[in-house]
């Protein structure tokens, strides 16, 4: 049992405890009131540009320290984006975190497709290896949009033509959307 707790503390950081006892599993985690990012913009809409800035500068700098240390998350969505007061944010769920260099110091790259479709490159959705650390950038910018928009970049109700979209660069933004985003924030989406 020790060692499931451990292995457990080991995939997800903001774990600061976990018992087991029989097949139940509790783990002890901070208090992030405002939920997860995608459960706030549904109950309260896009970020003011300015307020997607500060999460995502904050975001922007989880990852760069990530990889950093040559470790890809490969699962950043909204839902793995906890909010705590003070607008600060923290990443969850590293379940598919991996190293990406070998005992050598060689890249590796990636063949399991892992994580969200809404939020995969199009690399993974085609079944290519990849590079772990580009797909967290991709999903970087799918979470930049939804803080924009309030809505995915693309609909994966249908993988061939959500590929397609993405392939061409194809990023629309809702009429609702009007001229509250600004053109550098477009640009830097994508």
């Amino acid at each position: 049992m020790a060692t499931d707790s451990a292995s457990l503390l080991d995939k997800d950081p903001t774990a600061k405890f976990v018992l087991q006892q029989r097949k139940k599993v509790f783990i002890f985690m901070d208090v992030y009131e405002k939920g997860d990012l995608l459960e706030h913009i549904r109950s309260k809409g896009p970020f003011p540009e300015s307020r997607a800035k500060n999460y995502f500068r904050q975001l922007v700098s989880a990852l760069q320290y990530l990889h950093g240390m040559d470790v890809s998350h490969r699962d950043l969505k909204c839902e793995n984006v906890l909010l705590a007061s003070k607008d600060s944010i923290k990443i969850t769920d590293f379940g598919f975190a991996r190293m990406c260099r070998d005992g050598h110091g060689n890249r590796i790259l990636s063949d399991t497709f892992c994580g969200s479709t809404a939020y995969a490159a199009p690399e993974i959705i085609q079944g290519m290896s990849y590079n772990p650390k580009m797909y967290d950038v991709w999903s970087l910018g799918c979470i930049l949009y939804i803080m924009l928009a309030a809505s995915m970049p693309f609909d994966d109700t249908n993988v061939k033509k959500m590929l397609i979209a993405q392939m061409s660069h194809d990023i629309s933004y809702p009429t609702r959307c009007g001229s509250t985003i600004s053109q550098a924030a477009k640009d830097l989406v994508g």
